[in-house]
């Protein structure tokens, strides 16, 4: 099992006339999506740091809490947005260059970005679902992981659905709840959301 992982990673992640290179581009990568929450942070006066790189894990930027939960959203899905500019920008360059290097930056761009968004409270994705008031996408999640399971006869896939809701129950009871966003701007971000998430999806489908 460990070695087929190993093989995977490999196949798609691994282009051995880069060597080392390819994880420079996985860092590039973090460190871009992390300079979209340092510069939203900064412009909201939350004192961020600037991204830390942490070996063999990525890169972090550490901000002051807020209790706004419109600053929480922007702060949080800032990262993709300029993530997936990044993903979307070396994904065209690399159609035009077919530059194995410009290409990784893509593929990591788009996928780490892609990662971020999944609904989980460690996740971009979690605080952003969280401050839209969109934590219901839980549920929807964990019924499409039950249907899966039931037409494909998957008990490990309706564990997982069964522990996704009970993630679900405990973030909803156990959260701090600030002031809701205006149910406008909540529209306008739960879109931009979707959209982020159907470009990133579209386009690593693309490149891999």
């Amino acid at each position: 099992m460990i070695a087929d992982f190993f093989l995977f990673l490999d196949k798609y992640f691994w282009i051995d006339e880069l060597g080392v290179l390819n994880v420079l581009t996985f860092l590039l990568s973090v460190y871009v999506h992390e300079h979209g929450h340092y510069f939203m942070a900064k412009k909201l006066g939350l004192k961020p740091t600037r991204p830390i790189i942490i070996p063999f894990v990525g890169a972090y930027v550490s901000i002051e809490q807020s209790e706004n939960n419109l600053d929480i959203f922007k702060v949080a899905i800032a990262g993709p947005v300029l993530g997936t500019i990044f993903g979307l920008l070396c994904f065209y360059v690399n159609l035009l260059t077919n530059n194995n290097f410009i290409y990784q930056l893509a593929l990591f761009s788009l996928l780490i970005n892609l990662a971020n968004l999944i609904p989980l409270p460690f996740l971009d994705g979690g605080k952003i679902t969280k401050a839209l008031g969109i934590q219901a996408i839980h549920i929807i999640i964990a019924g499409v992981m039950f249907t899966v399971a039931i037409i494909y006869k998957s008990y490990s896939l309706a564990i997982i659905g069964i522990l996704w809701l009970v993630m679900y129950i405990f973030i909803k009871y156990q959260a701090k709840n600030y002031a809701p966003i205006h149910r406008k701007t909540a529209f306008i971000g739960t879109g931009l959301y979707l959209i982020l998430i159907l470009l990133l999806v579209v386009h690593s489908y693309l490149l891999i």
